[in-house]
């Protein structure tokens, strides 16, 4: 073979590896392009609500935030939503549904958050207590759209509810039984009210609801009648309950009947930091039988 025709051949040999080059390069880039649209295309798809990993966040939706599970033992949750890890326990009521005269600032609400998080759940917990806060106010409070929107995905509902009613119509240290009479019959329709509302937005969420215990039992004098007076709320409490499914009434009555206010905050009215965790215990004990 000559020199001029091998000089041709190598010549070609470097053309063809040349356009190889070229086509691998244009095939490259048109990969990282599409690539680049596809990856594009996808994080605008999750940013205006599309679902990422199992997780869907809507157009204007703020991420509800909740509170990390203990790295604990799974164990059986004393309550409901099995098949998710988040328990949304929803608060209602008045002071005590605050915690009001709690030092550890926890009342029943957190306390119940803690069980459940020492069983692995995340909880969200949404308190809408207000203190002060009568069966007629309640049901004034669930007109709002916001709490209609609170209560609707709840895991657990919490409700106390009816002390200031008895309290506004003892008119201690004489009783006024005729008012407590009337006042009784009102809170029994706000109740069925109340809860009727409740069970039309969330039919399938536990209530509990917390009865009521006796603050007057250091009036001596009268400690038989408000004793009384306060067991027979007690029970009509338990007869409106029992109309609704899923709804049971907590019993605290003896938590602090034999006391003596140990139990007590120092206005002698609300729970203290134990009062609230004995409530607390005996709704966990009650969750165990529900959902």
């Amino acid at each position: 073979m000559n020199r001029d025709t091998e000089m041709k051949q190598q010549s070609k040999r470097r053309g063809s590896t040349s356009r190889c080059v070229v086509q691998v390069s244009i095939w490259l880039s048109l990969m990282a392009t599409v690539l680049l649209v596809v990856g594009f295309g996808y994080g605008a798809y999750v940013g205006f609500g599309g679902t990422a990993a199992g997780n869907s966040v809507k157009p204007g939706q703020v991420p509800t935030r909740a509170e990390p599970s203990a790295n604990t033992k799974s164990g059986k949750p004393g309550s409901v939503n099995t098949q998710s890890n988040t328990i949304h326990l929803v608060v209602l009521g008045d002071s005590l549904a605050q915690g009001f005269g709690d030092a550890s600032g926890n009342g029943f609400a957190g306390d119940v958050a803690a069980d459940y998080r020492h069983e692995g759940k995340r909880v969200v917990m949404t308190n809408l207590g207000i203190d002060g806060l009568t069966s007629s106010g309640l049901r004034n409070q669930l007109q709002q759209a916001s709490v209609r929107q609170a209560v609707a995905p709840a895991s657990v509902i919490l409700l106390s509810i009816g002390g200031n009613d008895l309290n506004n119509a003892a008119g201690l240290p004489a009783l006024n039984l005729h008012k407590i009479t009337t006042a009784q019959r009102q809170f029994h329709t706000n109740l069925a009210a109340i809860l009727q509302q409740l069970r039309s937005w969330n039919q399938t969420a536990p209530i509990l609801l917390v009865g009521l215990y006796n603050p007057y039992e250091n009036v001596t004098a009268q400690r038989q009648q408000t004793n009384a007076v306060v067991e027979s709320w007690n029970f009509m409490e338990d007869t409106v309950a029992a109309k609704f499914s899923n709804t049971i009434v907590v019993r605290t009555f003896d938590l602090f009947e034999l006391g003596g206010g140990k139990y007590l905050y120092a206005d002698h009215f609300h729970p203290n930091q134990t009062g609230y965790a004995r409530i607390a215990a005996r709704i966990w004990q009650d969750l165990q039988g529900v959902g």
